[in-house]
């Protein structure tokens, strides 16, 4: 496992979730790639991260670029993904 983790928050869908200044599937892909490239093999993210979409993309993009046993992938679950203040911190609990 690389000494450096690449943080993906900035890598989803900029119309979901909070964040309006994601890089999109082609923008992250170009910075998934080089960090492969420079040998940076742990990647962090999580389910709330652009609602999902950032995993959607680290996941495309390692398994066209990456061998699975290669990669270190850290992820965090949040509350779970929903508008409704009731759904909050179900998930934790389950």
């Amino acid at each position: 496992m690389s000494r450096l983790a690449l943080g993906c928050m900035s890598f989803g869908d900029s119309t979901k979730g909070a964040h309006t200044w994601t890089l999109d599937y082609t923008q992250s892909e170009k910075i998934i790639t080089k960090s492969l490239d420079l040998g940076i093999n742990f990647f962090d993210t999580a389910n709330v991260y652009s609602l999902g979409s950032s995993e959607e993309i680290v996941g495309a993009c390692l398994k066209k670029y990456a061998k699975r046993d290669d990669v270190v992938i850290a992820t965090k679950v949040y509350e779970k993904m929903t508008a409704s203040p009731w759904g909050r911190f179900r998930l934790g609990a389950k």
